[in-house]
């Protein structure tokens, strides 16, 4: 690991529960010297990325709300996305939700509420758990074999836990069955009282992102499943044709195995 992504890796002592470090911190975390840490710590500071606190602290700096200002503006998934999400506001009585992932992390980049009973506690930048949830393992479903196989021998513990099976072969074959379905459920897994409807987001044929739709208990009985399902998977593709490149044809490059989504039911608002 190079000089460079240890120092980078100061940020991600940064948490809900924890808004400020020392160099002290730094230095037991990341097994550097106290010096190393101090000079680390300086330099973050002056590309704004981290600003002094109070006593011999320090927390997030303003470049990192210039980014987030930036990456909202500028971001082609999220700028194609929102004019999707837009058009399914009278077809989802609930929270949809824009979701990415980057290394370990899966979160939400963009939320769009439709109905004031939906409840979700995963609004943008916050991570959510990797092997819980409909959101979490439609994107786990669609990653390479290489980051699956990690995945299960770093966190085998964590992937039992959540029923995702207890070696490789039960938790490949789980996804597999996800992938082949082309969405996830998730029954209160996340937040008590809710359902969530997942499908995969493709760029060409890897997965970017997913949409996911957030109802109640009540208002999945009532609209079912199914036509949920569809409703979110028809979104989830045509946001994946915008924002993948067109061939040299100028024809935007299908996703591979992604399922038909025509002549669908719409679900009715009441």
């Amino acid at each position: 690991m190079s000089s460079l992504d240890k120092m980078l890796e100061v940020l991600d002592l940064f948490s809900e529960t924890r808004s400020a470090v020392t160099a002290e911190q730094v230095a037991e975390e990341l097994s550097l010297s106290r010096a190393t840490a101090y000079r680390y710590l300086t330099t973050l500071t002056k590309s704004g990325l981290l600003s002094p606190g109070a006593g011999s602290s320090w927390v997030l700096g303003g470049r990192v709300i210039i980014l987030d200002r930036l990456m909202r503006m500028s971001d082609p998934l999220l700028t194609e996305a929102k004019a999707e999400i837009a058009v399914m506001h009278d077809q989802v009585n609930g929270v949809l939700l824009l979701c990415s992932f980057y290394g370990d992390k899966v979160l939400c980049i963009h939320q769009h509420r439709t109905s004031s009973s939906a409840i979700t506690s995963y609004t943008r930048g916050r991570p959510m758990p990797l092997f819980r949830g409909a959101t979490s393992r439609i994107i786990l479903a669609h990653l390479p074999p290489y980051q699956l196989r990690n995945l299960v021998l770093h966190r085998h513990d964590e992937i039992e836990a959540a029923g995702l099976g207890n070696n490789w072969e039960t938790f490949r074959d789980r996804l597999a069955g996800i992938r082949k379905r082309g969405y996830e459920v998730g029954l209160g897994e996340v937040d008590a009282g809710m359902v969530g409807v997942a499908a995969p987001i493709f760029r060409g044929k890897a997965i970017a992102a997913c949409l996911s739709a957030v109802v109640t208990d009540d208002e999945f009985k009532r609209v079912g499943a199914e036509v949920l399902a569809q409703v979110v998977m028809r979104a989830a593709q045509a946001i994946g044709q915008r924002i993948t490149p067109p061939d040299v044809k100028g024809n935007a490059v299908a996703p591979s195995g992604f399922p038909s989504t025509r002549g669908i039911a719409q679900p009715a608002r009441t």
